[in-house]
């Protein structure tokens, strides 16, 4: 069986679309005054993507997705945002590696281009971030990270939360 992942996106965009209010409340406080620090995503801008409880950034080290600790000066933590058939692509500032996952559910950054297996849905939650969904068959995954925040997985619920900090 074959998806038609350009339609899914749309309709995903089109259920968000109609789902999210003009404004958002959260615990009596706009979404924005509990996360300030948090970039939308837009296409064409670069960012860095913090996973929230750890404060690390999802960063490229030696050909490897690890997270690491953000450094001015290291812009393998660097991940330009443009979007394909309505799905987000991010690579990489310095590897120009997309974002994905491979065949163990393990999220990685080694594709050269921006097909199904680097598609990325981003959700926002009600704490003001986001969680980052990859398009596996015909499920929408959430990255999490396991293993005393060493590994990087995709799995179907209990993702990380993320957010964006704008870099240019």
């Amino acid at each position: 069986m074959t998806i038609d992942v350009k339609q899914l996106a749309d309709d995903i965009s089109s259920i968000i679309s109609e789902m999210t209010p003009d404004s958002t409340v959260v615990d009596g406080e706009a979404m924005s005054d509990v996360s300030d620090d948090v970039a939308v995503p837009q296409c064409g801008g670069t960012y860095e993507i913090v996973e929230v409880a750890t404060g690390k950034c999802l960063t490229v080290e030696k050909g490897k997705l690890v997270l690491a600790f953000e450094s001015s000066r290291n812009k393998a933590c660097h991940w330009r945002c443009e979007k394909k058939e309505g799905w987000f692509g991010f690579s990489n500032a310095v590897t120009a590696r997309y974002l994905g996952y491979n065949r163990n559910s393990e999220l990685i950054a080694e594709a050269g281009h921006h097909k199904e297996w680097e598609y990325i849905h981003i959700l926002p939650t009600r704490a003001g971030y986001y969680k980052l969904l990859v398009i596996q068959g015909q499920e929408l995954l959430e990255v999490a990270v396991e293993g005393g925040n060493k590994k990087l997985v995709i799995r179907q619920d209990g993702g990380s939360e993320w957010r964006f900090e704008k870099v240019t």
